[in-house]
């Protein structure tokens, strides 16, 4: 199984990282985001891309349905 975590300093967006097989989708609290420990485990960061200057960041259940979404779509296309 693969772990892919969700970080905003991550270069890789998510729609250009395979998510298809096993995956773990791991995603952090929005204010402390993911320990080192995580990231360390990780076999790729993937980056959610955002507007600069209106959006900083996003709440951890809306990080994870962006993730569930973009790895259906990938599934299924």
């Amino acid at each position: 199984m693969r772990v892919i975590c969700a970080s905003p300093t991550a270069t890789d967006a998510v729609w250009d990282t395979r998510l298809t097989g096993a995956v773990a989708l791991v995603v952090g609290a929005e204010d402390e985001g993911l320990s080192p420990r995580a990231l360390a485990i990780a076999d790729a960061c993937v980056l959610i891309p955002q507007e600069t200057g209106k959006v900083d960041s996003l709440n951890v259940s809306v990080a994870a349905a962006v993730l569930l979404f973009e790895a259906r779509r990938q599934r299924t296309s």
